[in-house]
């Protein structure tokens, strides 16, 4: 028992979680790092609610938390949305076998708190919480109108506005940086609460450059030789090949003699188009990397680019200051967060590929070892690798949350009152979700639904877009942990 916690277990419902990387690298890289802040930092037991097979994760942290009894894993039944040339994205049922499952855990009285990612129609477990009178999170990852399909999807559009007005039904609302909370705030008219604390999401990144030269040194010679000459200056992009990366806007702007290293994966048309997209200054790497051959390529290259205009924060920013390295992204979204121009990083207008190629070239031309903007990006790195990640998760996401349901229970008559009319909406709410998607699941052409047994979603792998050459020198494979029974 501490600060008045009588049960420091927390149950969280997740659908991105690892080893799905493809079409939710961040959001699952944040909860992966979420429940090591709970469980290595501050003590707490955590149940994973979720449709994806953990135990795939090839996460010796996974692996340790489970045989430990830290990490408990109830599957949940999901829904696959596949769309011609976008992929396959996964999300947790609203189903009668899932509601059951969820109201069995609250009910149980094990749970402090109940923590929710962007699941879609989650404002029905929020519901569901509040009504059994555990106190939730809900957290807000992905500016979904910045997607591709938002404009073209009526269906979309409608879930959207739903899920965004589940803020209200969270007894906190919390959302990944300051300048996404404004924009909620003002475009939504919803409450934001708190701010996720910037994350690492392995210990990789905590660790000083020092320890990456001599890999970092074989990874960059093997790049040189794929490129086939030495250029003055090596970018990398790293992450989800989709659409709204605009990974296409970085390619014709590279300077003559530099190049462009693209490592990362997904399965769209678009990602084809990246790999594709290979010539003497281009070089498109495609396969996920794990967090060893990550933090590898970001200690490789000379500068990170990034012309993306959806990153509600952009954790690779964050990466690559840990690893030393500075960035040139494009002015907006959570990137403003981060990023002072010419003072810690740089600010690049893709949208002008004549301006963009200009401000490469300068910023190549005045970079050395000792700039200032170097010496900066050292000094964050040196803050974000010592900063305490796990106490500011307590301090501004769990506090909060607890201290609002204790003051529920010394409430105890208007909380009935509220308790009541909560499960009467739970009630409307959940029939109506499950008959509408229902309805729209059996109907729609593209795109197209079908049901997951629990637990059973892993990434998806097609053998001709693997790099294998990344584990050439010394870089850990991954391991798959096969717990010998579940909770």
């Amino acid at each position: 028992e501490k600060g008045g916690i009588a049960s420091r277990h927390v149950l969280i419902c997740v659908q991105c979680f690892p080893p799905l990387t493809k079409q939710a690298g961040g959001v699952a890289k944040d909860y992966f790092a979420l429940c090591r802040a709970l469980i290595d930092g501050l003590g707490w037991t955590v149940t994973l609610m979720t449709p994806v097979d953990i135990t795939a994760s090839g996460e010796l942290d996974v692996g340790r938390w489970l045989a430990s009894g830290l990490l408990e894993y109830v599957p949940v039944g999901g829904v696959r949305a596949s769309q011609a040339g976008e992929g396959i994205v996964t999300m947790w049922d609203i189903s009668l076998s899932n509601i059951f499952l969820l109201a069995r855990a609250l009910l149980s009285g094990r749970y402090a708190l109940c923590i929710m990612e962007d699941i879609l129609f989650r404002s029905v477990l929020l519901l569901l919480a509040r009504t059994l009178g555990v106190p939730s999170i809900a957290t807000t990852h992905t500016d979904v109108p910045g997607l591709d399909v938002y404009s073209r999807s009526a269906s979309l559009r409608m879930a959207w506005y739903f899920h965004i007005a589940s803020a209200w039904c969270a007894t906190v609302h919390a959302t990944v940086s300051k300048v996404f909370a404004d924009v909620l705030r003002a475009r939504y008219w919803v409450p934001v609460q708190a701010v996720w604390p910037p994350v690492l999401w392995s210990e990789h990144f905590l660790r000083p450059p020092e320890d990456y030269v001599d890999r970092a040194a074989k990874e960059r010679a093997r790049w040189l030789n794929l490129l086939g000459f030495t250029p003055r200056a090596i970018f990398l992009f790293a992450g989800r090949w989709s659409s709204e990366k605009r990974i296409h806007l970085l390619m014709p702007v590279i300077p003559e003699d530099c190049a462009l290293v693209i490592v990362g994966d997904s399965d769209t048309d678009y990602a084809d188009m990246v790999e594709s997209a290979r010539s003497r200054h281009v070089l498109p790497l495609r396969r996920m990397l794990t967090a060893e051959e990550l933090r590898i390529a970001y200690a490789a290259c000379d500068l990170f680019l990034s012309a993306s205009c959806f990153e509600t924060l952009g954790n690779v920013v964050v990466e690559a200051w840990a690893s030393g390295v500075p960035v040139a992204v494009q002015p907006s979204q959570g990137h403003l967060e981060l990023v002072a121009d010419g003072e810690n990083s740089y600010f690049v207008d893709f949208d002008d590929p004549e301006g963009a190629h200009k401000k490469l070239a300068q910023i190549v031309a005045t970079d050395s070892p000792d700039s200032p903007v170097r010496t900066a990006v050292r000094r964050a790195a040196l803050q974000l690798r010592t900063r305490d990640f796990a106490a500011e998760v307590e301090t501004k996401l769990l506090e909060p949350a607890l201290k609002a349901g204790e003051l529920r229970k010394s409430q105890w008559l208007r909380d009935l009152a509220v308790r009541v009319w909560c499960f009467v909406t739970f009630i409307l709410t959940w029939i109506g979700v499950v008959v509408g998607t229902r309805l729209l699941f059996a109907a729609s052409r593209d795109p197209s639904f079908s049901y997951s047994a629990p637990g059973s979603t892993i990434e998806p792998v097609r053998g001709d877009q693997k790099d294998p050459l990344y584990l050439s020198h010394d870089a850990t494979p991954p391991l798959r942990f096969i717990p010998p029974e579940l909770p």
